[in-house]
């Protein structure tokens, strides 16, 4: 296949020349699991994001647990706008979802089958443009070749996952891509509001 000018070929596929390709190890700061805490379906204080949780790229809330009273959580596990999760352990299907925390509750915690994903801001720009580029399809099947286990129970570990190839584009362009998706976004929200309102 001939490559156009401007563009390269890689291991993850053609990408602009400026553009790099890099193992996750080089671009994050710090990956951070949660708490194992107990939980119930039974309102609470804290509610607590599980696997069940992450959708592909955002948070499923139609179904949340919570903290067991009693139990304070530690503030390091406390969500923050813009957060990137990572899915460790589900079933082989699901197991490596990836979704951006933006506020959907206004106190919420995680729990030790998510990982927190920190980006070295020297290399990543926007956690927007992080979360999309985990959930592009090249990079979901190339999580799916790194999960390990049986169908009902699959795990991705910490050292295969830091060795997951990531599109680095200069910070410019990721800010841009981010800002181009949350137009999108955006966009869509306002056509659903629009169809649901017509009905």
């Amino acid at each position: 296949m001939e490559v156009k000018p401007a563009y390269k070929q890689t291991e993850v596929g053609v990408i602009p020349v400026e553009w790099e390709v890099k193992p996750l190890r080089s671009i994050l700061s710090k990956g951070r699991l949660g708490g194992n805490y107990p939980n119930q379906d039974t309102e609470s204080a804290f509610p607590l994001m599980k696997m069940g949780n992450i959708a592909r790229g955002y948070f499923e809330m139609s179904k949340l647990e919570f903290i067991t009273p009693g139990v304070t959580p530690e503030n390091q596990h406390r969500l923050v706008y813009g957060d990137v999760l990572f899915n460790t352990r589900n079933t082989l299907e699901l197991v490596g979802k990836v979704g951006i925390w933006r506020d959907e509750l206004p106190l919420a915690y995680y729990n030790s089958n998510l990982m927190r994903l920190e980006f070295d801001p020297n290399e990543v720009s926007s956690t927007e443009y992080a979360n999309y580029a985990l959930n592009t399809a090249g990079a979901v099947a190339r999580l799916r070749a790194l999960a390990t286990g049986t169908t009902s129970v699959a795990a991705i570990y910490t050292r295969d996952l830091l060795g997951l190839l990531f599109v680095v584009p200069p910070k410019p362009e990721q800010r841009a891509i981010a800002e181009a998706l949350s137009d999108v976004d955006g966009l869509l929200g306002g056509l659903d509001r629009l169809i649901a309102k017509k009905r």
